[in-house]
This record gives C-alpha cells, structure tokens and sequence, in this order.
C-alpha cells in the first residue's frame, strides 16, 4: 500500500467524520421523533452505535496524524504500522456501512416516510465516502457494498409485492454502482497527480542539486580567478623589476660607443624585453578585466591629442617594423581642425587605440592609417593596415581569448592572441562598439564608433609631439627614487646619459635639492611612504607640484584615481625608454622657485 494514500486519507478524515457525526445525531433526531413509538428505542441503539464508531474514526485518523505528522516514514517497520492503520480504517468503515444498513432496514420496518429521509442521509454520506476515502478504494467500496444494498432490501421489504419496491431497489443498486465507478475514477486520478508530484519532487531535488553544485563549482571558479588575479599582480611585480632594469640598461647602451654587430644584439634584447611586457600587461589587463576591477572614469579629452599620444607610445615599434620591411610606407595621421572632444574614459579608450596600433603594426606591411572619422553617430576612430587581411569566417573568432589567425598569408607574429579580447571588453565598459572591414589581401580596418562629443574643456594649449622633440633634456634635475638598487642604476645611467641631473635615492629622502622633475617607484619598501606620499612630501618642501612620474608594477583603481587627482603620471613597468623620454620632453623645464 503507497503510504501517500494513507496520508492523504487521513488528512482529510477529521472534517469528514465530524460532518458524519451531524449527520447521524441529526437523523438519530428525526428517528426519535417518528410516528411509530417502538421504533424509539431502535433509534438510540443505531446511534449510539453510529457514534461510537464515529468517534473510533475520529481516534484512528488523529492516533496516524499524531504519530506521523509530515507523513508516514520510510522503512519495513513503518510500512507494518502504516499497513494495519489502514486494516482498521477498512474495518471501521465496514462497521459504519452495516450500521448504516440495518438501520435501514429497522426504519422501513416502522416508517416509510422516514425511509425517505433516511435515503437522502445514506445517499449523501455515500457520496461523502466516495469523495473523502477514494484514496484508499477498498474502505470506499466496503463502505458503499455494506450500506446501499441492504438500504435497496429495505425498499423490497417495505413493498415486497408491489413494483414500486423493486424499483427504488433497483436505482438503489445503480447508484452504488455509479459510486463505485466514480471512486475508482477518482483514485486513479489521485494516484496519476502523485506520480507526477513524485516525479517534480525528484526533479525539483535535482536541479536543487545541480543549482548547489553549479554555486559550488562558481564558488570555486571565483576563488581560483582571485587567486589567478593575486598570482599574476604577484608574479607580474616580481618580474617587472629585473625585466625593467634589462630595458633601461639596453637603451643606456645605445649611447655608447658599438659596433653594428653589438647594436643588433641591443636591439633583439630591447624587442625581448618588449614582447614580455606587451605579455605582462595583456596578462593582468584581461584578469582585472574578468574581475571586475576596471572601472570607466569619463571625462572631457581631446580625442586627437590622445592619437597622438598612442602613436607616439607605438614609435618604437614602428622604428622597429621599418627595419624589418625596409621600404615601408609612412604612417598617416588624420585629425580634424578645430580638436574633437569627446566624453570617455582617457585610460581605456587609449587603452583600446594602443593594442589596435599594435596590431596594426605587427600585421601591416604598407602604411597604417590612424584618424578621427565623422558619421551619422558622431566622431569614431579609424585605424587600417595593409596586411594579409581575415577571412569573412574568422572575423568574430578573433575576438575570442587567446585566438590567433594562422594562415599562409599571416605572417608568424610573437603573441597570446588577448589583444583584441581586451579591445572588445574595454568597448564593452566604454559602451562603444568595434567594427572590422577586411579583404585577403588588401588590408584590414578597425572602427571605434559610439564616442559621445562635448565641449572643449578649458586647459593650456597643448603641444603636437613632433613640436615638443626641441626641448632637450640638458641640464634637467631629476629626483628619482626605487628601493631596487639595480633598477635605481640603471635608470639613472640611462637618464645621466641624456645629460639629466640625477639625485637618486632608494628611500623616501628627507632633504632633496631643487628639482624639476621626480621620478618614483610606487612600492618604496617595507616601512616607508609610498610613491604618492613621497612625491606629495617634495612638492610641499618644494613649493610647487614638481611634474611627478610613478613607475609601478602593479597599480589597483583606487591610488590609480588618488595619482590622478594629484596630477602624477603613471606607467606601467617595464618602462621603455622612449616611454620615459616622451615623458620628459611633455613637461619642459620651469624656472625654479628662487631664481
């Protein structure tokens, strides 16, 4: 026997038993009252036995629900107990069939017209049966088969010799039938409703499982992307630091007297150096970019002067290509007069010009164009190549981590393939949309549209990077400052040379002499001021904001907008030297307070 029939059964027991408890006090009522005295005492002997058995009923259906108040439990001893509940429920309901039935017969006996009223009772209350115990179809049937065919021999025995007995007991009959049908119709349906409770119970269990499981394996996965994310800002720090010094030191070396052969040998360890940072930087872009840690900082910028900045950032690269495929075309630049202005984030938008610059550079073959284009959207950003070009079904693929074209018409280029995934996801935070045209062959096209214009932001003219070359670096006094001893060397060999005045220091100083310029690590050891502190301390001491650069291996959002705010520089290490000269020759020398 299923256990939920039982539970079910007896779940609604209680109601259904009080109501049949009215029902025979009512009808005990009616009987006690009838025409024909003698049939008194039959009246209170049927319902005092109706309503012992009732209230037998009722102690069965509330002992159940007592002992198993959320359902019966699992297991044979259980499965026993439930089994002889549902016995003495069949039992009882026998009793109350037969009770029902020969107090049909003592009624028919004495009173016809209370026969009639006792049919409607019986008939209801087998109706009642029907609804209330078609859970468990055997009590129904007891229930209907002890009752209705003696109420049926009660209209024979009432009118033996006339058809209209036999009539009523014929309906009589057909209406236990029509019951019987119904209730096993009805537990059928009950049985097809707990089938498929069963089934969505079991399946709701198993996505509740796989939904823990799919919580459990993100849990998992965010914690190993944490520590991807501190692993990498790590092992990216520690590594910065001799790879910077080997940059600095090979382009100190380039001011010395060599030969061709050892000029050469320079130039393939800068380009070493140069592949591991792009590496690096396209390493940690795209693990800060996974944890949400960029954050857009719109502004007003002037769109031309940040191209010109990109591509002065992309001349060494683009010196280096010119030696490779000697006779190559020059790069255009294509601006508009007056400047555009547009709002957005300088760092990300540069950010996403430079990894297209590249490659550009790395793929291209002819000229490279990099230019402001209008349309009907506002004012976009335009950079073509004359490279081998992608095919159609590649386009969408090449925004895909760690996708790279190998072709007979690609050239093996050094790389991981993240360049564009970041282009794509700083386009994404930046709300702007990355177009590509490209034909084998001829040449591909990248477009940056969704650029919002504005108003010119009010700020000092500002000089083209070809103008500002005539400043010479003679003569400038630089503080620089990095605990690392090797790196601290080897930038100010590399500064000396370009006849710089270093003071150098590998500790926040507490006196330094009048200075132009101050160049700092933002990690300045255990125990000491940071990069910020320490450039906020000179300036105080000086009198003036001192044009101020950090170079840091690893640099999070929040002292990103403190340096910033503060109007200091940042780059990221390894710093090439026409990076840090660039920089330099953007802030000529001011006359120092006093003179």
């Amino acid at each position: 026997m299923a256990g939920w029939r039982l539970d079910y059964l007896f779940g609604l027991a209680r109601h259904s038993w009080l109501v049949h408890v009215g029902v025979v006090c009512l009808l005990g009522l009616a009987w006690r009252h009838s025409v024909n005295p003698a049939s008194r005492h039959e009246a209170l002997i049927w319902l005092a036995g109706m309503l012992i058995l009732s209230a037998a009923m009722l102690i069965l259906a509330q002992a159940y629900v007592l002992r198993w108040p959320h359902g019966h439990a699992a297991g044979h001893d259980a499965q026993a107990a439930a089994r002889t509940y549902g016995l003495l429920h069949s039992l009882l309901t026998s009793l109350v069939g037969l009770g029902w039935g020969l107090g049909a017969l003592w009624v028919a006996r004495n009173d016809f017209a209370l026969l009639l009223v006792y049919s409607l009772a019986l008939g209801g209350t087998a109706l009642g049966a029907v609804s209330s115990q078609h859970a468990l179809p055997r009590s129904c049937l007891l229930s209907l088969w002890t009752s209705l065919p003696l109420l049926a021999l009660a209209y024979h025995y009432h009118d033996p010799d006339q058809w209209y007995g036999g009539i009523n007991a014929a309906m009589v009959l057909l209406y236990a039938a029509m019951l019987s049908l119904q209730s096993w119709r009805m537990s059928g349906f009950l049985a097809r409703n707990a089938q498929l409770s069963a089934s969505l119970a079991a399946r709701l269990a198993e996505l509740t499982t796989t939904s823990e499981a799919l919580d459990e394996a993100r849990r998992q996965a965010e914690d190993a992307n944490t520590a991807k994310s501190r692993f990498l800002a790590q092992a990216s720090h520690d590594l910065r630091q001799p790879i910077h010094a080997i940059g600095l030191l090979a382009a100190a070396l380039h001011d010395t007297r060599l030969d061709t052969e050892q000029r050469e040998l320079i130039g393939g360890i800068e380009r070493a150096v140069g592949a591991v940072s792009g590496l690096f930087q396209s390493l940690l872009d795209i693990s800060s970019l996974e944890v949400g840690s960029i954050q857009p900082q719109p502004r007003s910028l002037d769109l031309g002067q940040l191209l010109y900045q990109a591509w002065e950032q992309a001349q060494p690269q683009w010196h280096a290509s010119q030696q490779q495929i000697p006779g190559r075309a020059a790069a255009r630049i294509r601006l508009f007069d007056p400047p555009v202005w547009v709002h957005s984030d300088p760092g990300l938008l540069g950010a996403i010009v430079q990894n297209l610059l590249t490659n550009a550079i790395k793929y291209g073959r002819g000229h490279i164009l990099l230019g402001i284009r209008r349309g009907p959207d506002g004012p976009g950003i335009q950079i073509s190549d004359q490279g081998p070009g992608i095919a159609p079904d590649q386009i969408d693929a090449i925004f895909d981590e760690f996708y790279r074209i190998q072709t007979p018409h690609s050239p093996h280029i050094d790389g991981v393939g993240l360049g564009l995934t970041i282009v794509r996801r700083l386009a994404g935070l930046l709300s702007l949309r990355v177009q590509v045209q490209s034909r084998i062959g001829r040449g591909t096209t990248f477009r940056i549209t969704g650029l919002q214009s504005c108003h010119p932001q009010a700020s000092a003219p500002v000089q083209s990077p070809w103008d500002r070359l005539a400043h010479p670096l003679k003569g400038r006094s630089v503080c620089l400052i990095d605990d690392d001893t090797e790196v601290l060397a080897a930038c100010a060999d590399l500064l000396q040379r370009w006849g710089c005045a270093v003071h150098a220091y590998t500790r926040p100083p507490d006196f330094t002499p009048s200075m132009q310029a101050i160049i700092s690590d933002f990690d300045l050891g255990p125990g000491q001021s940071d990069g910020l502190q320490t450039i906020l301390a000179i300036r105080a001491r000086e009198g003036w904001d001192v044009p101020a650069l950090i170079v840091s291996g690893q640099m999070d959002a929040v002292h990103e907008q403190a340096l910033a705010a503060a109007g200091i520089a940042c780059l990221p290490k390894p710093v090439q030297a026409a990076e840090l000269r660039a920089w330099l020759m953007r802030h000529p020398p001011q006359p120092l307070p006093g003179h």
